[in-house]
């Protein structure tokens, strides 16, 4: 098989297993949404699913199949098949332990999809007679650029984005601590 006829390089059964850990245990959504940004998912529907659990957890809405199901129904990427599709992804690991392990692997293939987009736009660069090839050289070098520079701007963060995973990570540290209601231990003092 040629490297034209493959398909871009993605693990389709990774990106059900991070799902899944998140159905599982959904404060495992902290624990990888610094790696993992929606366009990373190279599936769709696992993509819509991620987005879907990310608003729900933004608005701090539990994460489960009926919740990640409706989110994604109200926001037109869900069909009849949907809640069989998330009820599915519960099945596919036993446990959420290795989320991380998981989301770097779907992050490494986004990056390989991101390189090939690139070295793509490059080769189309190199093709276009019609560019002088001093710019062309230059744009190219702008595209290759990205690469060398060992950060993609699909994992960029910003401060807010930063200072909101922290805020949701002390609050929830904040919630084990401490329960909703602190017990008086004199009766009818309360």
């Amino acid at each position: 098989m040629s490297i034209i006829e493959q398909l871009p390089p993605h693990d389709h059964e990774a990106e059900q297993a991070v799902l899944g850990c998140i159905l599982i245990d959904p404060n495992t959504l902290h624990d990888v949404q610094g790696l993992l940004k929606p366009e990373a998912f190279h599936n769709p529907t696992n993509r819509d699913v991620y987005e879907a659990m990310m608003r729900l957890s933004q608005r701090r809405d539990g994460v489960d199949t009926l919740t990640v199901t409706g989110e994604m129904k109200r926001h037109g990427a869900g069909d009849d098949g949907t809640l069989s599709y998330v009820m599915e992804l519960l099945s596919v690991v036993p446990t959420s332990l290795n989320a991380v392990t998981y989301a770097k692997t779907i992050q490494s293939h986004h990056r390989r999809r991101v390189i090939l987009q690139g070295a793509s736009a490059m080769a189309r660069l190199a093709y276009d007679l019609e560019i002088d090839i001093d710019e062309a050289e230059a744009k190219a070098q702008s595209i290759a650029a990205g690469f060398t520079s060992g950060t993609a701007d699909a994992y960029t963060v910003t401060a807010y984005e930063a200072a909101q995973q922290v805020y949701q990570e002390s609050e929830d540290a904040m919630r084990d601590i401490f329960p909703e209601r602190l017990e008086f231990p004199f009766v009818g003092l309360e």
